[in-house]
């Protein structure tokens, strides 16, 4: 009695879900509309979370512009010295102690001789590294010897 109770329950409800609605809505087109609304679902929550991280990665990016910009920077430094030294030798950055020394940023570079060998660290701003280079000079010819960030 209970089972023919349900059956008949149901399918009052139905025939006022029928009633009430203009249109008879097919299997087909429920299921179309549940798709569809999955789909919206998915890229609502794959926009909320691209959203949410995007100012992480922009925050990224600018650091990682910043730290190629500061590493160019002491690059283009570290070839104006060995242009300069290939120029005379070092005797345009004598100071009067007799050092070799070359100003950059409020700072100064000091460089080691050693012969025809020349070795300077040219600092990379905020990172606290530097731009190691060891180049040997004869005659106006620069060969570098090392080259790295330490």
């Amino acid at each position: 009695m209970r089972h023919h109770y349900r059956r008949r329950t149901s399918g009052k409800i139905y025939n006022i879900i029928e009633q009430k609605t203009p249109v008879k809505l097919s299997p087909a087109v429920i299921a179309a509309a549940l798709c569809i609304m999955f789909i919206m679902f998915t890229a609502t929550c794959f926009a909320a979370v691209i959203f949410s991280t995007a100012s992480i990665k922009l925050d990224t990016a600018y650091r990682n512009v910043t730290a190629c910009k500061e590493y160019y920077e002491a690059e283009t430094t570290a070839t104006d010295i060995l242009s300069v030294l290939a120029a005379d030798d070092g005797n345009s950055l004598t100071d009067k102690n007799g050092e070799l020394k070359y100003s950059y940023n409020n700072t100064e570079i000091t460089i080691s001789r050693n012969g025809g060998n020349f070795s300077f660290d040219v600092p990379i701003s905020k990172n606290k590294q530097t731009l190691h280079v060891i180049a040997q000079i004869e005659t106006g010819n620069i060969n570098i010897i090392q080259w790295y960030i330490k």
